[in-house]
């Protein structure tokens, strides 16, 4: 738990921490969460888009940035693709 005077400091570091990550990945959690969030039950339309998602984000050159980058022990250069 997170005292309320510390509150501020924690979300702007958090924030900070989420913008070192591969854009692309961001932008597909979002939508999967904005799906997710409007979605009363899993439809299948929503539950192939979440998949589509997925694919395109796995088969990036971010996804394998990070990977390289993790394996060589050094700060990924994410593109944004």
């Amino acid at each position: 738990m997170i005292d309320k005077d510390e509150i501020e400091d924690f979300t702007f570091n958090m924030a900070r921490n989420i913008t070192q990550n591969s854009p692309l990945s961001i932008r597909v959690i979002k939508e999967q969460l904005n799906l997710l969030g409007k979605s009363r039950s899993l439809t299948p339309d929503v539950f192939e888009r979440i998949n589509e998602l997925r694919s395109c984000s796995y088969n990036s050159y971010d996804f394998i940035e990070g990977k390289k980058a993790f394996l060589e022990k050094r700060n990924p250069v994410f593109k944004g693709m």
